[in-house]
Order: structure tokens, then sequence, then C-alpha cells
């Protein structure tokens, strides 16, 4: 169990020994997150996009996904965030004024109702 944790961490797919072979003695998810001053979703989120994870939660995901559940079904279904769903998911091209928004989208979105919008500092 630890063995198959400590390979997700590290973007394993399963029955690929070459990725084991690349991999090996390299940094997990998280060691790579904070190397880079990141989040460790964000890294998960490239590893995605790039083919390059697999996990059980990944597989659940992209499997309620295929069905057409939208995130916030599939993270209810699976008991996880929004934020935890979108985070196993592929960056894909951004779209603009659909319903449903990134979590960014939602926050500056958040942002701008509570402070006005942006404001520029004078003489900028």
């Amino acid at each position: 169990m630890e063995q198959e944790r400590h390979l997700s961490l590290r973007g394993h797919r399963p029955g690929d020994e070459a990725w084991q072979k690349i991999m090996r003695g390299l940094p997990t998810i998280n060691e790579t997150a904070e190397m880079f001053n990141v989040t460790p979703a964000k890294i998960r989120k490239i590893l995605v996009t790039g083919g390059y994870y697999d996990t059980a939660l990944y597989r659940s995901i992209m499997a309620l996904q295929a069905q057409g559940l939208s995130v916030e079904e599939t993270a209810e279904k699976l008991g996880k965030k929004k934020v935890t769903v979108q985070s196993y998911l592929p960056y894909e091209k951004v779209i603009y004024m659909l319903e449903e928004r990134s979590v960014n989208a939602d926050r500056v979105r958040r942002f701008k109702e509570k402070w006005g919008g942006y404001k520029r500092p004078k003489g900028l």
C-alpha cells in the first residue's frame, strides 16, 4: 500500500515499467511543488495534462467526466471538493463566459465584488 502511494506521488502509470525506471529516485509531486514554489495540485495537473499521472482516484474522476457529469456532480459523487476534482482534470484552452467557471475565475469574481474591481495605483 505504501509503495503504491509513493508511486502515485510520482505520477506512476501502473504497468509502465519505463516510467518507473525514469522516475526512480526523482522527487515526489510534493517535493517538486516545494522546489518550484507551487502547489502539489498544479504539479499533478501538469502531469495529468501530459498523460503522466494515473491513480484510482484519477481514473474514477475521468470515468465520471466521460459519463457527462459536471465537476460539481463528480465531486459530490466521490465525496471530494470541487477544487480537488478540477486538479485531476487536464488543462484545456480557456473558453470565456461559461456557466462552469474555474476556481480561480470564482476567486477573481468574488474579489471584484468585494473590492469593486482592480484599482490602479496613482501614477501608473
